[in-house]
C-alpha cells in the first residue's frame, strides 16, 4: 500500500473513534493529517492525494500536506515549538562532507 492509503486508513479509524451522533446521523470528521518526510528530493511531492468515489457517485479529492524535514532550518523548529524534530535535524546534512568530518573528528575522540 502507498502511503496516502494507509493516511485514509488511519484518519477514517481516528474519525470514526471520534464521531458524534448528530440526532437521526453521525458526524465523522477527519483528523487535519500530515506525512512528514525525513528525506525528499525534487520528485517529493508536496501533497499526497487520492481520488475517494462515494456510494452516490461523487468524487472527494483526498490531499494530505507533505511536510518535508529539509524545509524546515535550526531557527523554525525552535520558533514554531517542534522540538521533537530535533534530533533528524542532521539528516539535512547527510550528503553532505561536514558529516563525515564530523563523525571523523568524534572518532578520534576515543
Amino acid at each position: 500500500m502507498t502511503m496516502v492509503i494507509r493516511m485514509i486508513e488511519y484518519d477514517f479509524a481516528i474519525g470514526i473513534e471520534h464521531a458524534e451522533k448528530q440526532w437521526r446521523r453521525y458526524r465523522i470528521e477527519f483528523p487535519k493529517s500530515c506525512v512528514l518526510f525525513l528525506r525528499s528530493s525534487g520528485n517529493t511531492p508536496d501533497y499526497l492525494e487520492a481520488d475517494v468515489v462515494f456510494p452516490d457517485g461523487n468524487t472527494y479529492l483526498y490531499s494530505i500536506p507533505a511536510i518535508k524535514m529539509a524545509d524546515y532550518t535550526k531557527d523554525s523548529i525552535f520558533e514554531k515549538n517542534l522540538l521533537m524534530l530535533l534530533p533528524f535535524y542532521v539528516m539535512r546534512y547527510e550528503k553532505k562532507d561536514i558529516i563525515l568530518i564530523t563523525i571523523r573528528n568524534y572518532s578520534r575522540c576515543f
